[in-house]
């Protein structure tokens, strides 16, 4: 509080922040059994040096046991929420208007582990989903593997399974499940209204850095959509 004529007053604040399976890195993710609300932050979070680590007691045991999860439960139960609630058929899925309040509502739910609310539009669910990926510390499709802009065709034939060989372990887990749903979703595209440039586009949203705004890098993110377009309608990759 500044007082005039006066000195400076300062009132201290104490706060407990309350665990988000948003923004946590999936090396995390795919360790915590337990809804995130109710796990520590891990040591290595506290200004300690130990290495990254789950944050439970349950967790760290399924940890050294070797029961790493394939990928976040969080992101299974918004896929499995938007594939159960029939969100295929919905019009202009990716693209419609969502309520902020409702994708309030299904963030605490996943970090509470408790079921989601009732009556939530798909489009909220959509945009859980897309943030939830955007939030991840480093992106999902890291940039040093964005196709050449000016490859030749004999490079262009082999690039999508290139590229889903060069990404990390994890990261290819997260993108090829959700590259499936996505497929499905595009399967339906005469009800949902959705097209293979229009989910590349959102894919690119979530899942790749905010590029600087210039001339190399729209080309860059130009061949990205590309291969997305032929990632998600080329049935044997």
């Amino acid at each position: 509080m500044r007082v005039e004529n006066s000195f400076d007053l300062y009132t201290p604040v104490e706060v407990d922040f309350l665990r988000s399976c948003y923004g946590v890195s999936l090396e995390e993710l795919v360790c915590t059994q337990e809804p995130f609300r109710h796990t520590h932050l891990p040591a290595h979070r506290k200004g300690s040096d130990a290495d990254e680590r789950p944050s439970s007691p349950s967790d760290k045991a399924a940890a050294a046991a070797g029961q790493k999860l394939g990928i976040p439960k969080e992101l299974w139960r918004l896929v499995d929420a938007l594939w159960n609630g029939k969100a295929l058929l919905e019009k202009d899925l990716f693209q419609a208007p969502f309520d902020v309040s409702e994708v309030a509502a299904i963030r605490e739910a996943l970090d509470c582990g408790v079921d989601f609310p009732a009556g939530c539009a798909p489009h909220a669910y959509v945009e859980a989903l897309t943030s939830f990926l955007a939030a991840l510390p480093k992106p999902l499709l890291p940039p040093d593997l964005y196709p050449a802009p000016d490859a030749d065709e004999a490079s262009q034939r082999g690039l999508p399974k290139r590229f889903l060989d060069a990404l990390p372990p994890l990261s290819y887990n997260v993108f090829v499940y959700t590259l499936s749903f996505l497929r499905e979703v595009l399967a339906q595209h005469h009800y949902n209204r959705t097209s293979a440039d229009k989910l590349a586009m959102a894919c690119i949203s979530c899942m790749a850095p905010r590029a600087e705004d210039k001339k190399g890098e729209t080309r860059r993110l130009t061949a990205l959509r590309d291969l997305l377009v032929t990632l998600l309608t080329t049935s044997s990759l």
